[in-house]
């Protein structure tokens, strides 16, 4: 199922369902616009993403070039361009440190990443 798909189950008795997800360089720049979208949209669930989230975002940020080929870079630091503009509010901003830290690092890293991909596929 793509990044962002909305879905829901759906059984005729009680039941119990577990998700989990996975990245993958290929849609971290979908990844992103949509933990980016949740985000500016609290009201649409009802659990903040987790702390741990924006650790492995914040790692994910600073390897990316080593990681990524052009093309994939190229979409996950418009992304990451677009993440660092996510106004947050007070509330936001005093207890989700971690969140925080990962906007202020978007909009230090977005535009340089951006740069160097562009750079990249010219290249190629």
């Amino acid at each position: 199922m793509p990044t962002g798909t909305v879905h829901a189950v759906f059984t005729s008795s009680d039941s119990l369902c577990v998700g989990k997800h996975f990245y993958t360089a290929g849609t971290m720049g979908a990844s992103l616009d949509v933990v980016r979208f949740l985000e500016s949209h609290a009201d649409l669930t009802n659990e903040d993403p987790p702390d741990y989230l924006y650790s492995l975002l914040n790692h994910v940020s600073v390897s990316a070039e080593a990681v990524m080929n052009p093309r994939q870079l190229q979409s996950f630091s418009l992304a990451l361009k677009d993440f660092g503009t996510l106004r947050l509010s007070d509330s936001q901003r005093k207890r989700r440190p971690r969140l925080l830290e990962f906007v202020n690092l978007a909009k230090k890293l977005g535009s340089k990443m951006y740069h160097e991909a562009t750079n990249r596929m010219n290249e190629c």
